[in-house]
């Protein structure tokens, strides 16, 4: 009988803790988003000459071949390692 009760307290302890932890993460997690929201905007960028953003839109094909063949390479030498079955 008392095996049995010190069982269902340790299990209750144990219920209670995993949702305390769960209640702790919550609140964590709603102040990190009331903190992320609460910043301020940023200062608007001071007057004079400034430079316009350069777009990536001109070597993008470029980019997107070199990246693929980057990657079959990357496949391909992996693939030479491996030992084949017999």
């Amino acid at each position: 009988m008392k095996t049995a009760m010190h069982s269902l307290k340790k299990e209750f302890y144990l219920l209670v803790l995993k949702k305390v932890k769960i209640f702790i993460l919550i609140l964590f997690l709603f102040g990190f988003v009331y903190s992320a929201k609460a910043q301020e905007e940023p200062p608007p960028p001071p007057p004079g000459n400034t430079i316009p953003a350069v777009p990536i839109d001109d070597s993008l094909l470029l980019a997107i071949v070199i990246s693929v063949s980057f990657g079959i390479y990357i496949i391909c030498k992996n693939k030479l390692k491996q030992k084949t079955p017999i």
